[in-house]
């Protein structure tokens, strides 16, 4: 076995964020990947914290390790996997029966040290891992990197170009994600007019994700006067390194218009990004639930997907695709960059569609999520997700890690 440090440091600057329920940690490698350990206290680490800004817990703060601000460094024992790519880690809510397990934490990073390569790896998250905050999910994945997060930040300028057509302004509240290389800039949200043929600059701060090779932007149709939008192109730029990307869009956000999607993942201009894109196919089978279809209907064009590779992450890819119901499969095909063998996948219900009776809540994708293939042409690779590796599921989400994988010529003929 392999012997890793991990330390895990809590937010500091975000009120609520210390967590008491168990705290378990898969590390993801280009070799393999650990079998999930659980961080337990007896082995926490006392003292000796060499990350700058936090404190190690004292002797009497051990019942809750993972306080605000505070770092926890543990050892622990697994598997060799090579170089690591990326982990997941996750809050066990087995226990929320006791009165010390609240699944709610809100995690800054991780630090891995594995001694005997001499590697370090850091793992950015500032996020929220709680059932009723952000997306409502109890786990996730964290991409590697090899610098300490807060020495990776920079500034960045997303620019939007609104159309000069016929109904192209927009006043409904707006967002767009940014994806790199090196991770996610985590969902931005915009208040503005956009007006037809402006020009309109926002600013913020974040980590470092290296070059953007996707983005994902859109608005929530809740607009007063004209809830749609036909957007002309999107200019990004790190203010940091003054490097930049262009995206052209020229499509309408409208659920009257097209094909009524209002968000869309754009990639970037020019054919350098062509030879790193391919096409998924995405298999699902729902074991249906109930006789009249409803629970299928809700996955006609709500629900989304995340993969994450040894390369990098593609998504969140919507699958909008008629459903097959009375089949209980349906079919996607998706155009995404190539992320190499993939190591984990995360799937959740968006926002319904208008076309949805709202008498009819979204159900929990663990209720009807039987099992997952997703075959990537480039590789000719077809990957099988079985619900019974459902890591995290919460709310109208999973996280789920391959069961197995197929070399394959076609997408069904297995050699």
């Amino acid at each position: 076995d392999a012997t890793y440090e991990v330390s895990v440091c809590t937010t500091k600057s975000v009120a609520d964020a210390s967590n008491t329920a168990p705290v378990w940690v898969c590390l993801m490698g280009d070799r393999g990947r650990t079998a999930r350990v659980r961080l337990l206290s007896r082995d926490a680490i006392i003292g000796g914290c060499e990350l700058p800004g936090v404190v190690a817990p004292s002797t009497e703060e051990r019942p809750q390790l993972f306080k605000q601000g505070v770092v926890v460094t543990m050892v622990v024992k697994a598997k060799p996997v090579g170089r690591l790519v990326c982990c997941m880690v996750g809050l066990d809510d087995t226990e929320t029966g006791s009165s010390l397990c609240v699944p709610t934490w809100h995690l800054d990073f991780l630090r891995v040290q594995h001694h005997a390569s001499n590697q370090d790896y850091f793992f950015p998250c500032n996020r929220w891992l709680s059932r009723d905050r952000e997306s409502g999910f109890l786990c996730r994945i964290l991409r590697a990197y090899d610098q300490h997060p807060h020495q990776r930040k920079c500034k960045y300028r997303v620019t939007f170009h609104t159309s000069d057509v016929k109904g192209a302004r927009c006043d409904s509240p707006a967002a767009v994600t940014l994806y790199g290389q090196h991770g996610c800039s985590g969902r931005r949200e915009i208040i503005a007019f956009f007006e037809r043929g402006a020009t309109d600059s926002f600013e913020f701060g974040g980590l470092d994700i290296g070059r953007v090779t996707c983005i994902r932007v859109g608005h929530n149709g809740k607009g007063v006067v004209s809830p749609s939008w036909h957007l002309s192109n999107v200019h990004v730029e790190n203010l940091t390194t003054h490097v930049s990307e262009e995206f052209h869009v020229n499509r309408w956000f409208d659920h009257q218009r097209e094909d009524g999607v209002i968000e869309r993942e754009i990639f970037p201009a020019g054919i350098l990004f062509q030879v790193h894109q391919t096409v998924y196919k995405i298999t699902l089978y729902t074991g249906r639930q109930d006789g009249d279809g409803k629970q299928a209907a809700w996955l006609n064009g709500s629900m989304l997907l995340e993969l994450h590779g040894t390369k990098g992450q593609a998504g969140p890819l919507l699958l909008d695709t008629v459903f097959e119901s009375d089949s209980g499969v349906a079919v996607f095909l998706v155009r995404a960059l190539e992320v190499g063998p993939l190591l984990a996948a995360r799937v959740w219900m968006e926002q319904p569609h208008p076309h949805h009776h709202a008498s009819h809540p979204p159900p929990a994708v663990a209720s009807i999520l039987d099992h997952l293939e997703v075959f990537c042409h480039r590789l000719h690779r077809l990957y099988h997700f079985d619900k019974r590796t459902m890591v995290a599921r919460t709310g109208a989400g999973a996280v789920l890690e391959p069961v197995r994988y197929s070399n394959t010529s076609a997408a069904g003929d297995v050699k």
